[in-house]
């Protein structure tokens, strides 16, 4: 990934990119990397390996009060933190669920695959691990995020909406993988695999710019698209372009209004199997 960006670089030398990653990156080895070549860079921290006493701090500067953010200097840059009511009261009865689930596992002495809020004494031992319990009583509701952007460059605030944007790429990768299909890949050959990574990111592209300039999800989009069986298009007597399609639903004004937005600016018509009148 890193050459990609570099290469962007070496053509934009006056673009300033910032890479936004989700807690996967605090790698100190990738950001030691990024500093060096000094590319910016927000990711998410993973606060429940911070020390107890940094803990405590964040904790007692922005825990209870909904909206406040500070930050605080960690060995991957500048920490941001801030608190979130709701997502204090879900954290709190997860916490709640968690706990209760190993407590019952340590009254029987057998640990699970994925428990957590455990540690093993011995091979056939096993206790709470308070440690860990209190560590996560104290970032009930915090959210934190690493950067090495001073705050005159970026305020606090807007590296956190740039971090909650992430889920743009999420659901392009989702669109991608499921919507489109690009995975599995059943060719062997390396020109009809890249041929067919090509072709789904083409369509990716077409389908995000139909989303953007339409303000229509790309759900709907593909069930408009999708239910089009026949498309003809000719000019009238003013020299208009008139588009007309087939398909096999009923649709309403409203569907066809949502036609209109894809672009089609000209005469719309719609027709469906049952009624032979167009729309």
């Amino acid at each position: 990934m890193l050459p990609i960006v570099e290469n962007f670089i070496s053509k934009h030398p006056q673009s300033k990119p910032i890479i936004v990653a989700d807690t996967a990156m605090p790698d100190e080895e990738r950001l030691t990397e990024l500093r060096q070549k000094k590319i910016s860079y927000i990711v998410g921290a993973r606060l429940a390996n911070l020390n107890l006493n940094l803990i405590k701090q964040i904790n007692k500067s922005v825990a209870n009060n909904s909206g406040t953010i500070s930050r605080f200097d960690s060995k991957h840059g500048y920490l941001i933190c801030d608190f979130s009511s709701k997502r204090f009261k879900k954290e709190t009865n997860d916490l709640h669920k968690l706990f209760l689930k190993a407590e019952e596992l340590v009254e029987k002495q057998s640990s699970g695959a994925k428990a957590k809020f455990i540690k093993k004494i011995s091979k056939e031992k096993i206790e709470l691990n308070v440690d860990l319990i209190e560590k996560r009583k104290h970032l009930l509701g915090i959210k934190g995020y690493c950067t090495d952007l001073q705050e005159d460059q970026l305020p606090n605030q807007l590296v956190i909406d740039r971090y909650h944007q992430l889920w743009h790429i999420e659901q392009s990768f989702r669109m991608s993988k499921f919507g489109l299909q690009s995975r599995p890949i059943y060719h062997r050959n390396e020109d009809a695999i890249l041929s067919n990574i090509l072709i789904c990111f083409v369509a990716l592209i077409v389908e995000k710019y139909l989303e953007l300039s339409t303000k229509v999800s790309l759900r709907d989009i593909r069930f408009l698209v999708w239910n089009i069986t026949e498309t003809h298009s000719r000019q009238n007597h003013q020299g208009n372009l008139q588009i007309s399609f087939r398909n096999y639903r009923n649709y309403e004004k409203q569907t066809c209004t949502s036609y209109k937005t894809m672009g089609f600016t000209t005469a719309l018509i719609v027709r469906s199997q049952e009624e032979n009148n167009y729309i």
